[in-house]
C-alpha cells in the first residue's frame, strides 16, 4: 500500500466534536496558567492543558489556544507569553483564571515577577517559560503558538504538580514516591 493510499482525507472525521472532547478529558496532563502583558500594561491569561515541547534548539514550545478566547487576541497583540506549570497548592489560580473573569481578578492570586520578555510569571510555579512567539497556526477552533523561549525559571524544590483529567483536577506521584509510601499495589500474579 502506498502512503497515498493510508493517508487519510482531510476531510475525514472519526467522531462529533462531544465524542472527541469526552476522549480527550481521559489525558491525564499537566495543568498551566498561560500568561502576557502588552507594552500599556495589559495583562491576560487562561488556563491549559495542551501544551508541548516542540524543540531542544531552538528551545521551543507550543500551547494550543481557543480563538474565542480573549487572552488569544492578547497573546498575539503582545507577541509574548509564559508558561508556568502549576503546583498542587496553586489549583485556586488554576481556577480563577479558567473562570470568565476580569484580568486584575485573575492576577490577584499568586506573586507574579517577569523574566526576559516583560510577560507575567508565576513565583510558585514548577517551572516557567519566558515566550516570545516564533509563529502561529490556526487550526479549527484554535491558535497554536509556538514560542521561542527567552528565559525560565524553575522551582529548586518543586511541589507535586497539579494535573487535570476526567475533567477533575489531581495529582501527580512518581513511582518511586508511592512506593516509599506504600502508596502502590502491586499485582499478585501466581495463578491457581
Amino acid at each position: 500500500m502506498s502512503n497515498a493510499d493510508s493517508t487519510p482525507s482531510a476531510n475525514a472525521t472519526c467522531c462529533d466534536p462531544a465524542e472527541f472532547r469526552q476522549g480527550m478529558r481521559r489525558l491525564a496532563a499537566a495543568v498551566c496558567v498561560i500568561a502576557t502583558e502588552n507594552d500599556a500594561g495589559h495583562r491576560a491569561g487562561l488556563t491549559a492543558t495542551a501544551v508541548c515541547s516542540v524543540s531542544a534548539t531552538p528551545p521551543t514550545l507550543l500551547v494550543c489556544v481557543n480563538r474565542q478566547n480573549s487572552s488569544c487576541e492578547a497573546i498575539r497583540d503582545a507577541g509574548r507569553f509564559s508558561v508556568n506549570a502549576l503546583e498542587q497548592n496553586d489549583r485556586v489560580i488554576a481556577e480563577q483564571f479558567a473562570m470568565p473573569v476580569s484580568a486584575e481578578q485573575k492576577f490577584s492570586q499568586g506573586t507574579w515577577a517577569t523574566l526576559q520578555t516583560g510577560a507575567p510569571v508565576l513565583q510558585s510555579a514548577i517551572v516557567a517559560f519566558d515566550c516570545i512567539v516564533a509563529n502561529t497556526v490556526d487550526v479549527g477552533t484554535h491558535t497554536i503558538f509556538f514560542g521561542q523561549i527567552a528565559g525560565l525559571r524553575y522551582a529548586e524544590h518543586p511541589g507535586t504538580p497539579l494535573m487535570y483529567a476526567y475533567g477533575e483536577y489531581g495529582s501527580f506521584q512518581t513511582l518511586t514516591t508511592a512506593l516509599q509510601l506504600n502508596h502502590f499495589m502491586t499485582p499478585n500474579w501466581e495463578y491457581s
